[in-house]
C-alpha cells in the first residue's frame, strides 16, 4: 500500500527537508503524522537526515575535513528515445521524430571529501536547492572557514526562508 500524498505545489520535499534540517522542532512526527506518512515526507526525511549528517561532518564533528572538492552542475536537457521507437535505431542512425527532450536535469553539486579521524571518504550528489540548505546549514551552525562554494550567499537565504514558510503552511494544513 502507497502512502497517502498531500496536493500541493511544488516542492514539497525540498520545504519538508529544509524545516527538518534547519527547524527541527517544528515537525515532530506525532503531533504532525499525516505529514510524515506521505511519501514526500518520507523522502525528505531521508534527504534531510544526509543534509544534517553532512553539516555535521563539515563542521568538524568527526575531525577537520580534507581533500574537500566540491563539482558543481550545469542544468541539461537530455535526448531520448520516444516511447515507441524501434530499439534498433538506439543501435543507429535516430530521426529527430524519434528523439523526445527530457526535464532538464536539476542543477546542483557533488560534493567529495575525507574524514582522516574516522578513515571515511564521502561522496554525495546534492541538488542546487539541498546545497542551499546546507549552506544555510553551516552558516546557522557558525561554521566559518569554508570554501566559496559552501559560503551562504543572500539568495540562499532568501531561498530558505521562501521554503521554510512553504513548509509553516503544510504543517498547519496537515495538522
Amino acid at each position: 500500500m502507497q502512502p497517502p500524498t498531500i496536493p500541493v505545489q511544488g516542492g514539497i520535499e525540498a520545504a519538508l527537508a529544509a524545516l527538518l534540517v534547519l527547524r527541527p522542532g517544528e515537525l515532530s512526527r506525532n503531533r504532525h503524522f499525516r505529514l510524515h506518512a506521505t511519501r514526500e515526507g518520507s523522502r525528505a526525511r531521508a534527504r534531510a537526515s544526509a543534509l544534517r549528517g553532512l553539516a555535521r561532518q563539515l563542521a568538524g564533528a568527526h575531525g577537520p575535513a580534507r581533500a574537500l572538492v566540491i563539482e558543481e552542475g550545469s542544468e541539461e536537457g537530455v535526448l531520448e528515445l520516444a516511447p515507441g521507437a524501434p530499439e534498433a535505431a538506439a543501435m543507429g542512425g535516430v530521426s529527430g521524430s524519434e528523439l523526445i527532450a527530457t526535464e532538464p536535469k536539476p542543477r546542483g553539486a557533488t560534493l567529495r571529501f575525507t574524514l582522516p579521524r574516522v578513515a571515511a571518504r564521502r561522496v554525495i550528489h546534492v541538488s542546487s536547492i539541498e546545497l542551499a540548505i546546507l549552506r544555510v546549514a553551516l552558516f546557522e551552525a557558525g561554521v566559518r572557514l569554508l570554501p566559496a562554494a559552501l559560503v551562504a550567499r543572500a539568495e540562499d537565504q532568501t531561498r530558505i526562508a521562501e521554503l521554510l514558510a512553504q513548509a509553516r503552511r503544510l504543517r498547519g494544513e496537515a495538522s
